[in-house]
């Protein structure tokens, strides 16, 4: 029994591994970030394109790292300008691969995961803003991808441009490095799903591009080549990772839980074997608890009382019962 106790002691160290793979599988495997902590999405008209930037900066709360994120674009987009993460040394992009781009009725989802909590993704609008001679009006919809804690909506004011006013109105404006004008909406406490619409006025007598009238670049708008809409979306590494550890850890446990059943049962057999079993004939031949009568001795011819028939001992002269003479043969 002590052997067998000393071989199953490695299962200490197993299951402690199975539930370890199936914690991190859980956490790679995590497909929604569930809340949003920070979302800031800006506008620039009319800035190094004739198309409208969008931008969005997305900060996530730590504990849904790694996280796996779907936002629900326009539909009459055809690709994305970047998606990146932001780190303390800048952003880092994340690699095409594991970017998923598809259509879906009127919208584009746009899928990607990331193990930091800062996100960055860009694209061009050609539909968001309309010109009618040195009218601009900018309309932008937006849905709320996740419960989101804080939303701020940042237009950016062309260079030039005049009469500039916001639907809902602008919370707070200030002058950037640039030079040029911005201004802001906040938004505390959107539900997922929720919608939000901004609109944007503004007069312009020139169509040149804001960044060739202040001599600048947009560092944003410098990363790499866009990223285009695929009909198929590729197979999430970490998903697929994270559902691998998973069946690891489960086959794991669920070995180790049945070799414990069955060196139980083993031991158990091994302690608890029956003794032989009692002999049913010997013990019905001669029940418990019933004494066998001895023969009596039975007296010679002529020791008994001629008159009460009680046997005489040898020696005596009298009937011991009813006191009579012994007759002499």
């Amino acid at each position: 029994m002590k052997k067998l106790s000393k071989k199953r002691q490695w299962w200490k160290l197993v299951v402690p591994l199975g539930f370890l793979l199936l914690a991190q599988a859980t956490a790679m495997a995590q497909s929604s970030p569930g809340q949003i902590k920070n979302l800031s999405v800006e506008l620039w008209p009319e800035y190094d394109q004739p198309q409208t930037l969008v931008i969005y900066h997305v900060e996530l709360t730590p504990t849904t790292l790694p996280a796996q994120l779907t936002f629900r674009l326009p539909g009459y987009l055809e690709r994305m300008h970047v998606v990146a993460m932001e780190r303390d040394d800048g952003l880092v992009e994340v690699s095409p691969d594991a970017i998923q781009l598809r259509h879906e009725g009127d919208h584009l989802l746009l899928t990607f995961s990331t193990p930091v909590p800062k996100v960055q993704f860009e694209y061009y609008d050609p539909v968001v803003m309309k010109q009618e001679g040195q009218k601009r009006q900018l309309n932008f919809d937006f849905i709320a991808a996740y419960e989101t804690e804080k939303a701020t909506f940042q237009v950016q004011e062309p260079a030039g441009a005049e009469n500039f006013a916001m639907t809902p109105a602008a919370s707070a404006s200030f002058t950037g490095r640039d030079g040029l004008k911005y201004n802001s909406i906040e938004v505390v406490g959107l539900a997922a799903n929720e919608t939000f619409n901004l609109t944007a006025t503004y007069t312009r007598a020139s169509d040149e591009l804001s960044a060739q009238l202040i001599g600048g670049t947009n560092a944003n708008a410098e990363h790499a080549a866009d990223l285009a809409v695929i009909a198929e979306p590729p197979p999430n590494q970490n998903l697929t990772l994270g559902y691998t550890l998973i069946g690891i850890g489960v086959a794991v446990l669920l070995g180790v839980a049945g070799y414990w059943g069955w060196s139980k049962r083993k031991i158990s057999a091994k302690v608890a074997r029956p003794g032989p079993r009692p002999n049913k004939r010997k013990a019905a031949a001669k029940p418990a608890g019933k004494v066998t009568p001895q023969p009596q001795s039975i007296p010679p011819t002529g020791s008994f009382c001629y008159r009460c028939g009680a046997g005489l001992r040898e020696d005596s002269n009298f009937c011991h019962v009813c006191g009579a003479e012994r007759r002499k043969e």
